[in-house]
């Protein structure tokens, strides 16, 4: 196959890598689709690529650097995606380009030099507007551009830093001030008392960089935003993100609004007013004051780490925009009043390393345990009534110490990857539904200390591979359907200090090697 065009439909999903096999395409248009994730490191392979249309989609990442290979490649289309980061400097190694649209995307950082389009086709084309490029990132390029390219298109471009809200005494001394830092950059700051309607500030001051106000006043407080055109990179207006300025007390902890919705939303979800700590006026959440001064909440760098509320009287089901916290390390609602599901959107927290929210009543399946951040180290779901099966995908979690799935109404069998997390100490999987044999594979648990499934339908023999867990000293099988003998190789357990293996249907006489 030499073109394909599956252009102008309704395809989504990924674009499958499997395309990058088709070594004698010269035309691939997949435009004006809904296609997402990023472009497949496969198309490298596509060395006699010509043309290669992907705009008009959901795509999103970087250019991948595989994209140097395509020498033959004459006309490139990524525009209207959500594509970010730097242009790869060898694409501008690709001599045999004529036309390179990148409009509507998220790019920034330094452009390559394609001034060469030029000499290519009367047709070259460099297409750049609407991303997050700044006047210095193709300043030395502008000219030639401008003056040989047939089409250059570089207006308008994204607002730049940050929004950001200052807050200071009357009568400090506040500097505001941009990223923006050509040397032939023109400034002008401007003035909005709504955050609507903005007019030039007057004086030198105000046309430079950095503005200073000397000695706060009432009068101060408002919305400042900076605009910059640049003497080289004439037309384009730069503005950066509006300051807003307070007057008054700074906040010790400000957190970004976001995190703060998803505290108030747990908040009005389990009944907050009704709070131990609320009633008792013990740091209640206030949202008048700072909220690392809310009870159980941990403030760092900006960004709430820690929620720790057990024991607090929380009635209610855990909000779904809990997982907005995306720096949460730690969230322990033990031994409240919580119903309802775990929300799906603890998946959405990559920092989480603790997950504690034993002895409530949350209900439904475990099976997105498995989609958890790698980070994860501490489950405690103990003492709830959580059921369905568990699922095979714990083992992704390879960092995870602890796993505490006791008291629940889980059923089917223990999923034989379990033996892969090689970090885990504690598997307590007690007073469940449990069924089938104890898998050979938690005998690969070197590390583990507590093993306990009593109380559980388990069957078969006790692995005899249980004797190779020689960290281990607590053994719980009790209580389940467990025949055989009982292996010598629990004798090889030297720091065993509990052993229950009641209530099964074990036979034959006790080893004398377990004294």
């Amino acid at each position: 196959m030499e073109r394909l065009s599956l252009s102008k439909n309704s395809l989504r999903g990924e674009i499958p890598e499997v395309l990058g096999n088709l070594s004698k395409l010269n035309l691939l248009w997949l435009f004006g689709n809904e296609l997402s994730g990023v472009i497949p490191t496969s198309f490298g392979n596509l060395l006699n690529l010509e043309h290669l249309s992907l705009s008009n989609n959901r795509l999103s990442g970087e250019i991948p650097e595989v994209l140097d290979n395509l020498s033959k490649l004459r006309i490139l289309t990524l525009s209207n995606n959500e594509f970010l980061g730097i242009i790869p400097e060898s694409i501008a190694g690709l001599r045999n380009l004529e036309q390179v649209h990148l409009a509507n995307n998220k790019f920034s950082g330094r452009i390559p030099d394609f001034s060469y389009l030029n000499s290519n086709s009367s047709r070259s084309t460099l297409g750049l507007k609407r991303n997050n490029f700044v006047f210095r990132d193709f300043e030395n390029e502008h000219v030639a551009y401008a003056s040989n390219l047939s089409f250059y298109d570089y207006i308008p471009q994204s607002k730049v830093d940050q929004e950001e809200t200052i807050t200071t005494p009357l009568n400090s001394s506040v500097t505001l001030s941009t990223s923006l830092d050509s040397p032939g950059n023109v400034y002008q700051w401007q003035f909005s008392t709504d955050g609507t309607f903005y007019t030039n500030l007057q004086g030198d001051a105000a046309k430079q960089r950095e503005y200073v106000i000397s000695s706060v006043q009432q009068n101060n407080a408002g919305y400042y935003r900076i605009r910059a055109t640049n003497t080289v990179v004439t037309g384009l207006t730069l503005e950066r993100y509006p300051i807003t300025l307070e007057i008054g007390t700074p906040n010790p902890c400000p957190v970004p609004e976001s995190e703060k919705e998803a505290l108030l939303a747990l908040y009005n979800a389990t009944n907050g007013a009704n709070w131990t700590n609320t009633l008792a006026n013990n740091k209640p959440w206030d949202t008048n004051i700072p909220v690392c001064e809310w009870f159980g909440v941990t403030v760092v760098d900006g960004h709430v780490t820690d929620l720790d509320l057990p024991n607090n009287e929380l009635t209610g089901q855990i909000s779904s925009n809990i997982g907005d916290l995306a720096y949460l390390i730690s969230l322990d609602f033990a031994r409240n009043n919580l119903f309802g599901s775990i929300p799906q959107s603890l998946e959405n927290m990559p920092s989480l390393r603790t997950i504690v929210l034993n002895d409530n009543k949350l209900s439904g399946n475990i099976i997105g345990l498995g989609e958890l951040s790698s980070s994860v180290i501490h489950i405690r779901l103990n003492n709830n009534e959580l059921s369905g099966n568990m699922p095979e995908n714990l083992s992704d979690l390879f960092n995870l110490r602890r796993l505490d799935l006791s008291f629940n109404e889980l059923s089917g069998g223990i999923p034989p990857t379990l033996g892969q997390l090689q970090n885990l100490t504690h598997l307590q999987l007690a007073a469940n539904n449990l069924s089938g044999e104890i898998p050979q594979s938690l005998g690969d648990l070197i590390s583990l200390r507590i093993l306990q499934l009593g109380g559980n339908e388990l069957s078969g023999e006790i692995p005899q591979r249980l004797g190779d867990l020689v960290n281990l000293t607590n053994l719980q099988l009790s209580g389940n359907k467990l025949s055989g003998n009982i292996p010598l190789e629990i004798g090889n357990l030297s720091n065993l200090r509990v052993l229950w293996l009641g209530g099964n249907e074990l036979s034959g006489e006790i080893p004398e090697i377990i004294g």
